[in-house]
């Protein structure tokens, strides 16, 4: 379902309390939402190439190439999605960006490709995330795609405090990306070492454009390195 709110579109699947799409401010080319928060990822990288996983109305490809350079892949199983992004949220297609249509696992295990920064945004919440998007294996074709110096950020569901899941999710992800990071409701995972210190130091260095610049300084002043709680709280296939 599209819905429109003070002058924003959404698209709004399953139980329809959330979004997983929302039209960008035609000014600013912001959401004013977490998808804001991907952006960042590119700025811990010189991305020439950047995919998606869980495109969904192409809110992240939108932004993402508007900002930046980097060619985008986006993967979204339902192409019905892909149309009403095209009708309601003014789809612009080039020859830097492309869709695939088929699972977000089934995807990475074809890929022959090698990405600089991966959005993985396909954890809607509840009883919605797909398990096998969730284990040791699926995260370590994540990792495979990427270059050596690459970034994954991932859109962390909000559980309630203390919920068991949660812990075994970014257990999960440990185990294989142990240098991650956490900021808000996004977490940030890098291939290769990584520590605060560089990152800041990284995006010092950097030319941000000026939407982004409040954006990435919040997401660094409350970004915090998260540990391992329990080897055995994970998932596997």
């Amino acid at each position: 379902m599209v819905t429109e709110e003070h002058g924003q579109r959404f698209l709004r699947l399953n139980k329809l309390w959330g979004h997983h799409s929302k039209s960008l401010n035609p000014e600013t080319k912001l959401s004013g939402d977490y998808y804001d928060q991907f952006l960042v990822a590119q700025l811990f990288s010189d991305a020439k190439a950047t995919l998606i996983l869980g495109n969904a109305a192409g809110t992240s490809m939108m932004q993402t190439r508007h900002f930046f350079s980097t060619r985008v892949d986006g993967v979204e199983i339902d192409p019905v999605i892909t149309e009403v992004w095209k009708e309601f949220f003014g789809l612009l297609l080039d020859d830097k960006t492309r869709i695939y249509h088929e699972d977000a696992r089934t995807y990475l295990i074809k890929n022959q490709e090698k990405y600089d920064v991966i959005y993985v945004d396909i954890f809607a919440g509840s009883a919605y995330v797909p398990f096998h998007v969730t284990t040791v294996e699926f995260f370590e074709l994540v990792k495979a795609a990427l270059s050596e110096k690459g970034v994954m950020a991932i859109n962390l569901h909000t559980y309630p405090p203390g919920a068991e899941i949660k812990e075994y999710i970014l257990n999960t992800i440990l185990t294989v990306f142990p240098h991650s990071f956490v900021s808000q409701h996004l977490l940030y995972s890098f291939k290769n070492a990584a520590n605060l210190p560089e990152l800041r130091a990284s995006l010092d260095r950097r030319k941000i454009p000026s939407p982004l610049g409040p954006i990435a300084s919040r997401t660094l002043r409350k970004m915090r390195k998260i540990k391992l709680t329990a080897e055995e709280k994970i998932f596997t296939d």
